[in-house]
């Protein structure tokens, strides 16, 4: 996919978010599309921000050490 298309889905996942921010796919989707461009410190925050809405997102927190291991190491 074009860098443009990802820069108009993640505009629309922080707008989901903005709008309800606990909805955890909205957080997992923007991590997937932070990811893939490269902006690996941001994709980190996502899954994280996902785990911390639905601590029981299976997909959150299977990924999320993943994220933490692409990004040079573990945050707090």
């Amino acid at each position: 996919a074009s860098q443009e298309k990802f820069d108009q889905a993640i505009a629309h996942y922080r707008l989901a978010i903005a709008a309800s921010p606990d909805y955890a796919p909205a957080h997992d989707n923007l991590r997937d599309a932070l990811r893939a461009q490269g902006k690996l410190d941001e994709a980190v925050d996502a899954y994280a921000e996902a785990q911390r809405v639905a601590p029981g997102f299976a997909r959150a927190s299977e990924t999320l050490e993943n994220a933490r291991k692409e990004s040079d190491g573990p945050r707090e």
